[in-house]
C-alpha cells in the first residue's frame, strides 16, 4: 500500500464496492458450505456511524447502543495497524481466524480469537458499513484504525454455528446469487437460539412476548 494516501483508503464511496465484494466472496466460500448465508449489501448509516467511531480513535469496542439505528442492532470488527493496509487485507485478516474455528465446536484453541471470523460469516448479517481513520500514535494507539459494522450482529450464544451447513443456498433456492441468499429478513435478529423451534406452528401467536423475543422467526 506504499503511495496510497490514507484519505483514499478512508473514502467511503471509493471503497464500499471492494468492501462489500470481499465480504461476499469470503461468505460464499465457507467450509462446510452454508444453506442460509445472506448476501451482504452496503449500509450508509452503518458506515456513517463507523466513520464517527473511527475518527474518535478509541481503539476498543464501542458500546452496543452506539451502533444501533432504525431498529437494528449491529456487531463490530476492529483492526488496528502501524501501516496502511488495504480493505481487502483488513477483511481477510478478520476471516483468517477460521484457522482456529471448527464448525459445531467453536474455538479450537480457546486462548485464540475467532469472533472476527464468526461475525464476518454470521448468516443473518446482511448490511455492512466500514470506515477508517489516521490516529495520533501513543502506547495504546496504532496509527491506522479500521472499523466495520455488521447488521444484525452475530448471536454469541450460537458461536459454534454461525450458519446452517449444507448445500449452498439450500434454504433459498429461488433467491440465490453466487451461493448467497438474497431474501434477507427486515426484522432484527432473534434474542434466543431456539427461536426457530419456539416459533413453529402458531407459537408466535400463543406465547406472550415471543413476537418481541423472536422477531425474525415470527415474521420471516
Amino acid at each position: 500500500m506504499v503511495g496510497v494516501p490514507i484519505s483514499k483508503l478512508c473514502d467511503i464511496n471509493a471503497n464500499k464496492k471492494i468492501i462489500v465484494d470481499t465480504h461476499n466472496e469470503l461468505r460464499a466460500q465457507v467450509s462446510p458450505a452454508a444453506t442460509n448465508m445472506l448476501k451482504m449489501e452496503w449500509s450508509d448509516k452503518a458506515a456513517e456511524l463507523a466513520a464517527g467511531y473511527a475518527r474518535s480513535c478509541k481503539q476498543y469496542h464501542s458500546q452496543q447502543t452506539e451502533r444501533n439505528f432504525t431498529g437494528f442492532n449491529c456487531g463490530e470488527n476492529l483492526f488496528m495497524s502501524s501501516f496502511k493496509a488495504s480493505w481487502e487485507d483488513v477483511i481477510k485478516a478478520f476471516y483468517s481466524e477460521v484457522s482456529n474455528f471448527e464448525y459445531g465446536k467453536g474455538a479450537i484453541d480457546p486462548d485464540q480469537e475467532i469472533l472476527h471470523y464468526t461475525q464476518l460469516v454470521w448468516y443473518a448479517s446482511f448490511q455492512v458499513g466500514c470506515a477508517c481513520a489516521e490516529c495520533p500514535v501513543s502506547d495504546d494507539t496504532q496509527k491506522y484504525f479500521y472499523v466495520c459494522r455488521y447488521c444484525p450482529p452475530t448471536n454469541l450464544k450460537t458461536i459454534p454455528y454461525p450458519y446452517k451447513k449444507g448445500k449452498n443456498c439450500g434454504d433459498c433456492e429461488n433467491s440465490c446469487d453466487n451461493g448467497l441468499c438474497t431474501n434477507h429478513c427486515p426484522y432484527n435478529q432473534n434474542k434466543y437460539g431456539d427461536c426457530p423451534s419456539l416459533a413453529k406452528g402458531d407459537g408466535c401467536q400463543k406465547e406472550i412476548g415471543l413476537m418481541d423475543d423472536c422477531p425474525a422467526s415470527c415474521h420471516c
